[in-house]
């Protein structure tokens, strides 16, 4: 299979969730001539949804450098805020907020409100979540929300759907029909 090829089946098994498929598809277009930004994030994504934790991190790591070589600021902080992400859910705090830092230091350089902003807030609402300030993470997770509103981004808005605490429509005390 060519390169090309395997790079739209991985795509495609991507925009499916098929995670496995994904992972194979990228990782073997990959070796045959080497992927772009994008899809070297997408493959780290794969590679972390299958288990392959070390490899992703690794591969996100590539994407990161890749985005700042063709100078997509975004990607490369979209890419630090999630390893920020996953070194802190492996407890790897040190390292996971230096990629958080360097992912905030990248976002300043932006010329306009990106969703990638409102991704670097979430760990620091979770912060203070779990620094005993819940006032200080509502008002975070909101401002994370508002920017996920303005950038129509599905991700910042599932990530503070998710946010411990947030109020939702079922718990101020009405029921879904």
């Amino acid at each position: 299979m060519s390169t090309e090829a395997g790079i739209d089946q991985g795509r495609a098994a991507f925009r499916e969730h098929r995670w496995t498929d994904a992972f194979e598809n990228f990782l073997d277009a990959d070796r045959r001539g080497g992927l772009p930004a994008a899809d070297l994030e997408r493959l780290a994504t794969a590679e972390i949804l299958t288990g392959n934790t070390t490899a992703g991190l690794e591969t996100l790591t590539r994407a990161h450098e890749e985005f700042l070589e063709v100078g997509d600021v975004a990607g490369a902080a979209r890419c630090a805020g999630w390893m920020g992400i996953q070194l802190s859910n492996l407890g790897e705090m040190a390292r996971a907020g230096g990629w958080l830092a360097r992912g905030q230091r990248l976002a300043t350089e932006l010329d306009e409100l990106h969703a990638v902003q409102g991704l670097l807030l979430m760990p620091q609402g979770l912060g203070k979540l779990y620094g005993g300030d819940p006032a200080g993470a509502l008002e975070v997770f909101t401002r994370a929300a508002e920017i996920a509103r303005l950038a129509q981004d599905r991700d910042v808005t599932a990530w503070h759907s998710l946010a411990p605490g947030k109020p939702t429509s079922c718990s101020a005390g009405q029921t879904r029909a």
